[in-house]
């Protein structure tokens, strides 16, 4: 029989043991409601400049119950370090745009502080005086005020303002971005440093805020990295008594990131690790995190460095607590550098994919702290074969850890990374860094067409999948960006397009020909008319099961409503006519002859059309003229005829001559996956011997497309670009995210493996 009285006690026993885990585990912060900007860039009369930035600050009521905010502003004509400290007001914390009240201190050599040097102002209230803790470049340094509003230097015994610590102070390591905590009864500084250029978290305590103990460190490592700057701005909040939050920063700007660590000890969150601490990530920089009035607020610079935001704050319960995952980094063994399209394959069949970054993040709980054996399947990327013939490392993973394999490449050209396609850093997100990474709404998508046109560069795909349904766009997807829009030529590479979308954002069609089926466009160049005005052109092909062209056709693009317009119909299929006639397909090739006239070659790789590089002349056929590429090269490597299949050429300045990037026809080990380079005098030919550059793991590489605008003319870099899809080789399993999308490639000229390039066929 069940007695009532222990069944009572067993529930409230249960009640209150879910209350004390619920109380006792970390919170998470999130961001809540819109930014408002509280400071700008602020007029510092003679020593203003264009690079100036408010970086560090401090946030604080005053006692007459004004805001106040001070800033380090960096860049500035003061003389040294370029830095000092403005101040802005505000009546309400809410109040946008706060008022400036100019200059508020600046460094005092004589004083001891480094000219220009004052670093990240703190400010407490404690006893009824105001406490600023700032740094300057060297030291932590101290000033008081009574009002909260002018505030003079503190003076310690020999009449300095840096406070007085313990031991010899290490001149080179630039101690800085002091807060100050005040925890189990004592006052706890905690401040940043870098020592041999590794950056990290210190901590000292005081009962007086005068008197501070020597230093300890409470925090470096772990996935935030060992930079320099991998821990700026240590900002400690505890929301809940005995549960302290330190804020890291790693970056600011645009890609502004801090990491947040949970302890229940205020003087360790996790060194060299981020195991029981990491919490998450939030994409601002430099934060002061405080309460007003029950509410919580987060400040950070705003993204563009000319400004401070506020926001509010929430701490919010952890839905479960999920082991962290395993980093792995994949870097090149010669280079260092990142490398995407990498795949660990476990003895179980779990698959892992490298991101752009080289990243994955390893969360399969069944292969924690366990010895676990993966397959290295890198596409040109690989680790040596062991004693059995498997490539392939030994790796024992754990949460929060970070783990590296490094790979040697065995082709020429280095893999830069994904351009299109979903999840471009998906792995790096789940670790919490390029959170502010934009996805384009586009998980897959056919071979590029490109043209610079009216100062920008213009892209068009082939069939594109989306998100929403399995049938996605079939009349080319289209996008713009910047002729030379890579910052970079290392990976990770980072392109973002701006896509012609319908009017709720999502990628739309911009092809839409008459006629059932498909619309593929090739030939894609911008023209000048008679009057010299660009336009885009295009010739389509309409599609019908399985793959077959039913009618083709010459298009423009109307810079009006963002749609390829049909000009006039080239073929239509019909007994009489099975076949298309030639029309400018393909990749163009914008050439001058030595007679300074101006031609567009048409070709896929090698130049099939040419015609006057006019918008008129595109038109006319009786201005086209036919040509025949030869139909194979010969291969530098053995002699052995090379089949060309589809890619596109290009004049290359560094060269002195027309080069192509083209996949081979029927290659070896992968079908239609192998990509060779070749050189020639002239867009027609003769061309020299050709040289493997890439090569893939039973995979699909077609239709690769030259990026001669992306480089500067003299640039001995290469850039291309093609589709990598399970389509076509002999029943892979598809790759994650990559299958189906575009993957760019680095050739470097200069390397010596092309050097047999350069050597003519017959030579």
């Amino acid at each position: 029989m069940l007695n009532p009285m222990r069944a009572l006690f067993a529930v409230v026993t249960l009640a209150l043991t879910a209350a004390s885990s619920a109380a006792n585990q970390p919170l998470v912060p999130r961001l809540v409601g819109p930014w408002w900007t509280i400071a700008g860039d602020p007029d510092l009369g003679v020593l203003t400049t264009p690079q100036q930035q408010p970086v560090d600050f401090g946030i604080w009521q005053a006692a007459d119950g004004t805001w106040q905010l001070w800033s380090c502003i960096r860049g500035t004509k003061e003389p040294g370090n370029t830095r000092l400290f403005h101040r802005w007001e505000g009546a309400r914390l809410t109040d946008r745009d706060w008022t400036p009240r100019g200059i508020a201190l600046q460094a005092d050599p004589a004083l001891g502080e480094t000219r220009g040097g004052l670093q990240a102002p703190y400010v407490l209230r404690h006893d009824g005086t105001f406490w600023m803790f700032y740094g300057d470049w060297v030291n932590i340094c101290l000033a008081t005020s009574a009002d909260g509003k002018t505030f003079t230097r503190h003076r310690n015994s020999e009449g300095k303002p840096q406070l007085d610590f313990p031991g010899p102070v290490d001149r080179t390591r630039n101690g800085r971005d002091p807060m100050v905590l005040r925890a189990g009864g004592r006052w706890h500084l905690y401040h940043t440093a870098h020592p041999d250029n590794h950056g990290a978290d210190y901590a000292r305590t005081s009962d007086d805020l005068l008197h501070w103990s020597h230093e300890r460190l409470v925090a470096a490592g772990g996935r935030a990295g060992t930079g320099p700057y991998s821990a700026e701005c240590p900002f400690v909040a505890e929301p809940q008594p005995g549960h302290f939050y330190l804020f890291r920063t790693q970056r600011y700007g645009k890609a502004a990131q801090t990491r947040v660590y949970h302890s229940r000890d205020p003087l360790d969150f996790g060194v060299g690790h981020d195991a029981g601490h990491y919490v998450t990530t939030l994409p601002v920089a430099a934060p002061e995190v405080f309460q007003h009035e029950g509410a919580w607020y987060l400040a950070a610079l705003l993204p563009t460095l000319k400004g401070i935001q506020l926001t509010r704050l929430e701490w919010t319960h952890a839905p479960s607590q999920a082991a962290e995952p395993c980093r792995i980094d994949v870097v090149e063994q010669d280079s260092g550098w990142p490398v995407p399209l990498v795949e660990l394959r476990t003895t179980h069949l779990a698959r892992l994919v490298t991101d752009n970054a080289g990243v994955i993040a390893l969360d399969l709980p069944e292969v924690m702290g366990r010895d676990t054996w993966f397959d290295v399947v890198g596409h040109g990327y690989e680790v040596p074969k062991d004693g059995f013939g498997f490539r392939g490392v030994r790796l024992k993973p754990q949460p929060g850890q970070t783990l590296r394999v490094t790979v040697r490449r065995t082709i020429i050209a280095k893999r830069l990374g994904r351009l299109t396609g979903a999840g471009l850093f998906a792995e790096s997100q789940k670790l919490g860094q390029d959170l502010d990474w934009t996805e384009s709404g586009v998980f897959g998508c056919d071979s590029v067409q490109n043209a610079v046109h009216r100062g920008k560069l213009y892209w068009a795909w082939g069939d594109t999948t989306l998100p929403h349904y399995p049938l996605g766009i079939f009349d080319m997807s289209s996008a713009t960006t910047a002729p030379q829009p890579l910052e970079s030529f290392k990976p990770p590479v980072r392109l973002v397009f701006h896509y012609f979308t319908l009017p709720g954002g999502r990628p739309r069609g911009v092809a839409k020909m008459p006629g059932t089926g498909p619309t593929w466009l090739s030939g894609y160049v911008s023209l000048p008319t008679g009057t010299g005005a660009p336009r885009l052109v295009a010739t389509y092909a309409k599609i019908k099961p399985p793959l077959d062209a039913y009618e083709t056709g010459l298009c423009a693009w109307n810079d009006d409503t963002s749609q390829f317009e049909p000009l006039r119909v080239l073929w239509t299929k019909s007994d009489s006519a099975p076949k298309p006639p030639p029309a400018p397909d393909g990749h163009p090739c914008v050439v001058k002859d030595p007679q300074g006239k101006t031609w567009v070659y048409f070709g896929n790789p090698l130049p099939t059309l040419r015609c006057p590089a006019t918008f008129e002349a595109w038109q006319d056929a009786s201005t086209w003229e036919i040509l025949q590429p030869p139909s194979a090269l010969v291969s530098a490597a053995d002699g052995q005829a090379v089949k060309p299949h589809s890619g596109s050429l290009a004049w290359n300045a560094f060269r002195r001559r027309y080069v192509t990037v083209f996949m081979e026809a029927f290659g070896k080990p992968s079908t239609f996956g192998e990509l060779w380079y070749a050189e020639a005098p002239a867009p027609t030919g003769p061309w020299g011997r050709a040289v493997k550059i890439l090569s893939h793991d039973n995979y699909t590489f077609y239709n690769p497309r030259l990026h001669p605008e992306f480089t500067p003319p003299e640039s001995p870099m290469l850039l291309f670009e093609g589709t990598f899809t399970q389509q076509f080789a002999n029943r892979p399993p598809p790759t994650s995210r990559y299958d189906y999308n575009q993957v760019l490639y680095r050739l470097d000229l200069d390397d010596p493996a092309l050097a047999p390039a350069q050597r003519p066929a017959g030579g």
